[in-house]
């Protein structure tokens, strides 16, 4: 057994011996998710609902239907977290994946929109930025875009990101036919 599984192991036996244990069902439904036994970790966060019914439960709840490509599902439990905590940027970003994934670009606009006024907010008022061309150009960037794909949902927290390309912009590998003729020396 690796140590995911024996947490698994563990964490069934907690809700077995006190079937209202959240903090083991929430434990039991994050090592089934990063196990990407996506299906078990939905019936762990179902039960956690029961004891526990607020935005984080709703988000993983989300995050595991969506993985599974049960997005409508994904979309309900996500509106269920923001439902429950508006400013809970990682359910809000995944608001925005679900609207995406189902081809609802204006509904994604608006929670990344909604996501970029938060930040601003927290510019203007706990770090006290008063520059207004900054906070507007703050407010219209699309952060998301331009830092790597695991940690997308963190893009507008107050903190440093790593900064990748975004898509439009990677080289893509020439084929055959796109590459130049290779030059050739005449012997002259």
């Amino acid at each position: 057994l690796n140590r995911t599984d024996e947490e698994i192991l563990a964490y069934k036996r907690a809700v077995a011996l006190k079937p209202d244990h959240a903090g083991a069902y929430e434990q039991l439904g994050l090592a089934y998710f990063k196990q990407k036994r996506y299906n078990e970790s939905i019936d762990a966060f179902e039960q956690l609902k029961t004891y526990k019914p607020e935005a984080k439960t709703y988000n993983y709840l989300g995050e595991s239907y969506f993985e599974l490509g049960k997005t409508d599902e994904a979309l309900e439990a996500f509106n269920n977290a923001v439902g429950y905590n508006p400013d809970f940027g990682k359910a809000r970003y995944n608001l925005g994946r679900a609207y995406l994934k189902l081809g609802d670009r204006d509904s994604a606009s608006v929670q990344y929109e909604i996501l970029r006024g938060a930040m601003v907010k927290r510019l203007r008022e706990h770090y006290k930025i008063q520059d207004e061309r900054v906070l507007e150009v703050m407010n219209r960037l699309p952060r998301h875009l331009f830092v790597p794909e695991a940690i997308k949902h963190q893009a507008y927290k107050d903190n440093a990101l790593p900064i990748a390309s975004p898509p439009w912009s990677r080289p893509t590998k020439p084929t055959t036919s796109q590459r130049a003729p290779s030059p050739t020396i005449s012997a002259s």
